[in-house]
């Protein structure tokens, strides 16, 4: 993306912008990725990566990479394995996947499946008959992973699951994935399973259609986001793709800390933020938010801190007021246009 920024534009600014980062840290980045492909290759196996091997003036590249902490991420915790499950034990579990009208959800407008739903849920189980418990999941990143949430009017909470963690577009897989007695599941289930027929009162699975305004299920759904957000460490080996990402996560996450500290008290703190916009506006509207933003924008306040004018105040109307980004809204020689997109233009075309 080109910013349109003048040369005086704060370079962290633009960065923020664009979405990159500076390249000290995209350096650091790619080394922590390079060493943790060392691993795959066959001189390090005969290779002393412990011993002392800094140079006389400065230190190696294995020394410089381990100071870092932020590219630890492996983790040699071993993969589980499925356990002996005893026939008798199984629990026929009830599951239902259908609502009280046979309806397809595309079929639909989000307001009938509401009703529909609550129909369901109402008639199947009445609230002063049954505890209502929602759970959800939700996957805004795949470098960052998913959260899960368990929510009722009793008690809530979530988690993070990992970026490892098999993620189904449609709960009722899931739910078909605990009905299904069969060899081939795996530890999780069997566990999940297991868990569930030490439970002594009666338990009903019922889905019920996401996003279509139910009060539990928006809970879950809030929370299951917030629950994505949290870190934790891997519970088994991570592949190399895998590793790469949760790297260029970390470096990510440590840079934007470090713009919102040096952003804090700057008119452009909001492009710390993902959700600014700038860049998915038109190109003339993007150059003139971003000027507009950071206060670089050219205007007659702004250029004659350099000198490059004699005054700051405004020449386009005889108010006497610095021309500055905020007296756009108000200049007499503008009020034809509602536009602070157009107004910057004009302001620009008629200084010039």
């Amino acid at each position: 993306m080109i910013t349109g920024g003048v040369k005086t534009t704060p370079v962290l600014a633009m960065q923020l912008l664009c979405d990159l980062q500076p390249f000290t840290n995209i350096i650091e980045k790619n080394a922590a990725i390079l060493f943790n492909r060392l691993p795959n290759n066959s001189f390090w196996r005969d290779y002393d990566s412990d011993g002392g091997h800094n140079l006389k003036t400065q230190k190696g590249f294995i020394q410089c990479v381990r100071e870092n902490i932020q590219y630890k991420v492996i983790n040699d915790v071993p993969f589980e394995l499925l356990s002996f499950a005893n026939p008798l034990d199984y629990k026929i579990l009830d599951i239902r996947l259908d609502l009280v009208l046979d309806v397809r959800k595309r079929d639909l407008s989000p307001t009938a499946l509401h009703a529909i739903a609550l129909e369901t849920i109402n008639t199947r189980f009445p609230p002063e008959e049954w505890l209502h418990i929602y759970t959800d999941g939700s996957l805004l990143d795949f470098a960052q992973g998913a959260g899960i949430v368990v929510f009722s009017h009793l008690f809530s909470f979530y988690f993070h699951a990992g970026p490892l963690t098999t993620h189904f577009d449609d709960s009722t897989f899931a739910l078909q994935a605990l009905s299904n007695y069969n060899e081939n599941n795996c530890l999780r289930v069997q566990n999940c399973r297991e868990l569930l027929g030490k439970i002594k009162g009666k338990i009903v699975f019922q889905w019920v259609p996401s996003h279509r305004g139910l009060w539990g299920n928006e809970r879950a759904d809030f929370l299951a986001k917030k629950g994505t957000g949290i870190l934790q460490n891997f519970r088994r080996d991570l592949t190399l793709h895998s590793a790469k990402l949760e790297i260029k996560r970390i470096f990510g996450e440590s840079f934007r800390l470090t713009a919102s500290r040096v952003a804090r008290d700057k008119p452009w703190s909001t492009l710390c933020k993902k959700s600014h916009g700038i860049p998915s506006s038109p190109r003339a509207a993007a150059v003139a938010k971003f000027r507009l933003l950071t206060g670089h924008d050219c205007l007659c306040a702004h250029l004659f801190r350099f000198n490059l004018v004699t005054s700051p105040i405004c020449v386009l109307c005889d108010t006497g007021q610095d021309m500055t980004a905020a007296h756009l809204d108000e200049c007499s020689a503008l009020n034809d246009l509602n536009c602070i997109v157009k107004r910057y233009w004009r302001a620009r075309c008629l200084m010039t």
